[in-house]
């Protein structure tokens, strides 16, 4: 009977531990996409300025 709940009790920790590094992967997922939302909108601000010098100088 002890095996069984000590069993158990290793599947309970180890899919918490599942869980918690699914959520790690998530969290960290999420902030690469918004650095590179960030870095995207960066770089089109880039363009529009390089966009207004070009048409400034002609």
């Amino acid at each position: 009977m002890m095996v069984v709940v000590m069993m158990m009790m290793v599947m309970v920790v180890v899919m918490m531990v599942v869980v918690a590094v699914m959520m790690m992967v998530v969290m960290v997922m999420m902030v690469v996409v918004v650095v590179m939302m960030m870095v995207v909108m960066v770089m089109m601000m880039v363009v529009v300025v390089v966009m207004m010098i070009m048409m400034w100088w002609w």
